[in-house]
């Protein structure tokens, strides 16, 4: 599927859960493609998020796959490095 042949959702702000998550939440990337696809384009994760400020799991709002994906995977590297550190 290219990028023309995705349909948009009608929302084109970032999710709440991704806002306090992402580098790139707000900036044009985000409001003109991967807010708009919910496809985790420009999915950017900030490099200070601990696992403590994720919501919490599982969320109570419909994901895209791809965003659930990315969530996903943000929360078992943030588990991992806990682990790892103690």
């Amino acid at each position: 599927m290219t990028e023309h042949e995705k349909r948009p959702v009608i929302s084109m702000l970032p999710p709440k859960w991704c806002k306090p998550l992402c580098e790139n939440a707000m900036t044009f990337k985000c409001v003109k493609d991967c807010a708009i696809y919910r496809d985790c384009s420009n999915v950017k994760f900030r490099d200070d998020i601990k696992l403590e400020d994720l919501p919490d799991h599982p969320l109570d709002i419909p994901l895209s796959k791809d965003e659930y994906y990315a969530l996903f995977v943000l929360y078992v590297c943030l588990m991992q490095e806990k682990i790892k550190n103690g």
